[in-house]
């Protein structure tokens, strides 16, 4: 079957004999709007998001845990990539165009998810959020990393940390108030798959570290 699943298990065990434990797993698939198969998901209390993809058409589906209903956000029929998720807000990366970061706060009470971009540069990485704060590096010859904290529908974008030399900022993360990323070094060349090992770096937004 396709994925993303919920598991449902459920163990038994002969009396004494651990080895024999016997474990049943009831296997329901969570994605039941599209026929196409499932990937990327991401989880966070009662909502899962993950991608959908067939026919040049990639959406993003979110499902509700607590109603047992199952959402396309975003658009319909777009190229949308990369979900995540905290709480009840999703971002991700869309691949139209300038390839911008959109967000969506969903509300389970109406089943909807207004979409707005929170990036204003194109080629952007995977985002990563955490709480109402969502990183991304935008991959040009000399990207930075941005963020912003998302309030009220608003997610007004701020850099984090600005490109002067020729090292790529790839792979950003954030946990609450700490944020990592790798920086690396072109080879020669500007190919991002031709990248010399390089050095992880850690942000404290309360206090650079």
């Amino acid at each position: 079957l396709p994925g993303p699943y919920l598991l449902k298990v459920t163990a038994t065990r002969n009396d004494g004999v651990i080895f024999e434990d016997k474990i049943e797993v009831e296997i329901n698939p969570l994605n039941q709007i599209s026929s196409y198969g499932g990937s990327n998901p991401d989880i966070s209390d009662n909502f899962v998001v993950w991608e959908s993809s067939g026919e040049g058409i990639k959406n993003i589906h979110l499902y509700d845990l607590v109603n047992a209903a199952e959402y396309i956000i975003g658009g319909n029929n777009r190229v949308n990539v990369d979900p995540v998720i905290s709480g009840n807000v999703a971002v991700w990366r869309n691949l139209e165009g300038n390839r911008y970061v959109r967000l969506c706060e969903f509300d389970s009470t109406n089943g909807t998810c207004p979409t707005i971009n929170i990036s204003y540069q194109g080629d952007v990485s995977s985002p990563a959020i955490s709480g109402n704060r969502i990183l991304w590096s935008v991959r040009h010859a000399h990207p930075n990393l941005f963020y912003c904290e998302y309030d009220n529908g608003s997610c007004p974008q701020q850099t984090l940390v600005s490109n002067v030399s020729d090292w790529f900022y790839t792979n950003p993360d954030i946990s609450e108030n700490y944020a990592v990323w790798l920086s690396t070094n072109p080879v020669g060349s500007d190919r991002r798959d031709d990248l010399e090992p390089g050095q992880i770096y850690l942000y404290d937004f309360n206090e650079q570290v």
